[in-house]
């Protein structure tokens, strides 16, 4: 089973959390502070525990109550509170299990006795526990029992409720019970490998420690790795040949005790029972040819799984007496789990996904997590439902609407701005005049030739008169010049007045503010464009450009009309792309169908988004497409 970060961080915050507990029971002044301590301290070593409570009385009155709730604060559960009245009137320890409900949890009690008199009760409500798993927790709260067993008797020999009588207590506990006193040095152990950060450190600095506290000559740990039993570490060593003979014999040993998920001690005990037999070959050969006396394989658990192992080797033949081995097995189920995080926590990234998925796929094909396989077996069938299904195929593209034609009314000479009431926005018909510009000097101007032509025709008729043919030749072309001068001026004069083409709009251009402000030939003064007759700019990625050609159809939704579609067909693809953050794009015109360029709510400049449609394809394709394509470009561009 492969667990999640937040899996593994809530271990660590277990163990972490019954170091704290087993400082507060050692600082308690109050026989409830103890019993609330202790049973914090539980619930953190057990793990998923929704509910428990510690219920403490007089066997003889009949009168018993709780003296701590987990979680605190609130109220004791009815099928929690009927376990354990259930377990006062038995007397003995009791598992019930959980009900038909996926997630039920399985429901533990034992009772506690001072001298052979009933003096309470303490129950568990366990989640995610089967009825195997719920008996061993309920060995480990025999064992750990003791302390309150050992509070209770002190308490009731009138040593009073100070922190030195519940010191005393915790002692007499300690002495009555090897287990209690185990716990302690398990803490402790589990204390010094949430010092480490690496597995490394954390491993030589577990296996050295219990080298010494039991007299061991070698301790060693190894971690599983596929079907064999790798070596991790060895005491009093930061470093070791993994390819030596010493290691390869520990690790078969270790592989023995994995294989038969059991502990393995040598040599076995004469008075061994047939069903209690284990198989000691390889212990058996690391003894024989490196002079270990006593050797004894502890298998390490995380989720009913083995993980590793522990192997103690001593150079005597005392061997490992049982409370040792039970201490050895205890400090293995302690270690085991933070030691396993660790390791999955250095993995390569590889490494965690594969196993992730592996998992995954696990839990899908595996026993159990109905929701799950529901979901699962939902998600196959949307997945299938794509794969089959057809829908419309569009390119997106923002878009810009333009006016088909686009033309500048200009300054037809230098001159100054006289009148201009029109500006951008404001639409004008055929003829209508957009600005005029001052004609004074225009019209001084043909006043001067008018004059002049006058003049000229008088001298003309009298060359005439006198019959001077050379003057009246030159007076003829001098009349002929002003005559054109005039007309000149005539049209500068008709175009003093700049008139709107064709029905339009005005797109750009402003001259209220500037009258009387000079103006060159050429100047551009308005831009018009025209009102019944558009055209789309449409941006299209280059990526998308394959699939675009002309006659295709389309439907344009503009920023300032999101509620109305306007139909459109491309006209024209520009061969040439535009670079935009990053990206390129090509130009794609297109027009309006002429129901929709009549609209009068159109105007040049508007934004919107054009989708052009280009046929039925399969869903999955369409969704997964830029994905694909961008795969396919990366492994062409790293191939060879």
């Amino acid at each position: 089973m492969t667990l999640s970060d937040s899996d593994y961080s809530e271990t660590n915050q277990n163990f972490e959390g019954a170091a704290a507990s087993l400082k507060g029971i050692l600082e308690s002044d109050t026989v409830t502070e103890f019993c609330v301590d202790w049973l914090d301290m539980q619930c953190h070593l057990l793990g998923g525990v929704r509910d428990a409570v510690v219920v403490v009385g007089d066997s003889d009155t009949k009168k018993f109550a709780p003296a701590a709730v987990f979680p605190r604060g609130e109220a004791v559960s009815q099928e929690l509170a009927h376990v354990a009245e259930r377990a006062l009137n038995e007397r003995q320890s009791i598992v019930v299990p959980g009900g038909r409900t996926p997630g039920s949890p399985v429901h533990v009690a034992q009772p506690i006795s001072v001298a052979q008199q009933l003096q309470g009760v303490v129950a568990f409500g366990l989640k995610h526990r089967s009825k195997e798993q719920a008996r061993v927790d309920l060995e480990r709260l025999d064992r750990s029992s003791a302390w309150l067993e050992g509070l209770l008797a002190r308490h009731e020999s009138g040593n009073g409720n100070g922190s030195s009588a519940l010191a005393e207590a915790a002692a007499a506990a300690a002495g009555r019970s090897g287990q209690s006193k185990g716990l302690t040095v398990t803490l402790d152990l589990v204390a010094t490998l949430l010092q480490h950060e690496r597995l490394l450190a954390a491993s030589t600095a577990l296996v050295t420690d219990l080298a010494t506290r039991f007299q061991c000559d070698r301790v060693s740990l190894g971690f599983l790795k596929r079907k064999n039993v790798r070596l991790n570490a060895m005491s009093h060593s930061g470093h070791f040949n993994r390819k030596s003979n010493i290691a390869r014999a520990i690790e078969e040993a270790m592989d023995e005790a994995v294989d038969q998920e059991s502990t393995i001690k040598f040599p076995q005990p004469e008075d061994v029972q047939s069903s209690e037999f284990r198989i000691t070959r390889s212990h058996a050969e690391l003894a024989r040819k490196f002079g270990s006396g006593s050797i004894c394989s502890v298998p390490m658990g995380m989720e009913g799984e083995v993980v590793g192992a522990l192997t103690f080797e001593r150079p005597d033949n005392s061997g490992f007496d049982a409370r040792t081995v039970s201490l050895m097995e205890t400090i293995a189920n302690a270690a085991g789990p933070i030691l396993e995080l660790k390791r999955r926590d250095e993995r390569l990234i590889i490494t965690k996904v594969f196993k992730s998925i592996s998992g995954l796929i696990h839990k899908l094909f595996g026993a159990g997590h109905p929701y799950l396989k529901l979901f699962g077996i939902l998600f196959l069938a949307t997945v299938i439902f794509f794969c089959f299904a057809r829908g419309e195929f569009r390119v997106a593209a923002d878009t810009v609407l333009e006016g088909s034609v686009q033309r500048a009314a200009v300054a037809p000479f230098n001159g100054f701005i006289s009148e201009a009431r029109l500006r951008a926005g404001d639409t004008i018909r055929e003829g209508e005049v957009l600005c005029l510009l001052d004609d004074r000097e225009v019209k001084l101007e043909r006043h001067k030739w008018s004059s002049q032509l006058e003049q000229l025709r008088k001298q003309h008729q009298q060359a005439l008169a006198e019959h001077q043919d050379a003057d009246v030749r030159i007076i003829g072309t001098q009349i002929n010049q002003a005559n054109a001068q005039i007309a000149l001026i005539d049209d500068q004069l008709g175009r003093m007045r700049i008139k709107a083409p064709f029905d339009a709009v005005i797109v750009r251009g402003d001259l209220s503010q500037s009258i009387g402000a000079p103006v060159e030939r050429g100047g551009v003064l308005f831009e018009l464009a025209p009102l019944d007759n558009y055209r789309i700019i449409l941006e299209v990625d280059e990526r998308d450009i394959a699939e675009v050609s002309l006659g295709q159809e389309g439907n344009l939704i503009l920023s300032a009309h999101p509620t109305e579609k306007f139909p459109f067909t491309v006209s024209k693809i520009t061969p040439v792309s535009t670079p935009q953050e990053g990206l390129n794009f090509f130009r794609v015109e297109a027009r309006l169908k002429r129901e929709a360029g009549k609209d009068g709510r159109l105007r040049p400049g508007m934004e919107g988004v054009g989708k052009i449609t280009v046929e039925d394809r399969h869903l999955i394709w369409i969704w997964t497409r830029r994905a694909v394509d961008w795969v396919r470009l990366t492994l062409w561009k790293w191939m060879p």
